[in-house]
Order: C-alpha cells, then structure tokens, then sequence
C-alpha cells in the first residue's frame, strides 16, 4: 500500500488555490548540496496557454518578485518567447531559453496532473559586466545559474 504524504497533497491544494485565486503561484526549491544552485518556477501560467518560467540562482525572495513582474504580465495577456532579451526594474539584462530539463518542474506538471510534459522558458541573467553563463570570458567562480536549456547559437538577441 502507497503512502500518502498528506504535506505534499497539502502544498499543491495550496498551489491550485492560488492559481484559482491569482491565476498562478511560484515554488522555490533549495540547491541540494554544494554544487546545486535554488531556483524557482511558476505554477500555473500553462493554464494561461503559457509555457511556465524557471529562473536559477537566486534566493527565493528576489526570485519570486522577479517571476512575479513576468507572471503579472502574462496575466495581462504579454506573451514572452524564446530568445526574448529583457529590462525589467533591478536585474540585469534577462534572456528566455527553451527549458530543456522540464523534469525540474515537479509541481507544474503534478499541478497539471496530465501526461502532457509543462513548457517552460528560463529566465536567464547576466552579470553586472553583461556576461551571459555561456560566455567564455566569465570569470571562474563567479555567482551564476544552473541552465535547464541550452546555450543559444544566435549572437543577436530581440531587444524589449
């Protein structure tokens, strides 16, 4: 017999809540270890026929407000697409990259409850030298991101 783990059924009733509510949510989810990097994602957008956003490396709280700018705009009917550059308040430039690993979605896709897989876009940052992750001239050890997509191959970005 399967075991229930009634905080887990508790967290996404939680998140449908939300949604209902806002017409979406985010889960921030913790680096495990030394090598894994936070990173949160939306819960929700799909139902907005918008794939969900993941952004990678930052603390819970300012990724949150960050997801949060975008998701209200997605709500207001703004649909953002892969290779989309971005300004938006305090960050630096942000890219959008195809996520490539939506395993990392759990709850979007227990959310949704089908067997259809999530689309999602990450949002990417660069440095305050307006470096990108897959720049060969970032520095080692610099604060960065785990990426769920690939590096992109086109060198000249739509400006927003």
């Amino acid at each position: 017999m399967m075991r229930v783990d009634h905080r887990v059924v508790e967290a996404l009733d939680e998140h449908r809540r939300l949604i209902d509510e806002q017409g979406w949510s985010v889960v921030s989810v913790g680096g495990a270890g030394r090598r894994a990097l936070p990173f949160s994602h939306t819960v929700g957008l799909t139902r907005l026929g918008h794939p969900e956003l993941l952004v990678s490396g930052r603390g819970p709280a300012e990724a949150r407000c960050l997801l949060g700018v975008l998701g209200d705009e997605v709500l207001a009917g703004h649909r953002f697409h892969v290779g989309d550059v971005l300004r938006r308040g305090p960050w630096p430039q942000l890219r959008l990259l195809r996520v490539t690993s939506p395993e990392a979605l759990v709850v979007a896709q227990a959310v949704a409850a089908d067997d259809v897989e999530i689309p999602a876009l990450q949002v990417v940052w660069c440095d305050d030298d307006g470096r990108w992750p897959w720049d060969p001239d970032r520095p080692t050890g610099a604060v960065g991101q785990q990426l769920f997509a690939r590096a992109p191959k086109i060198a000249v970005p739509r400006q927003f």
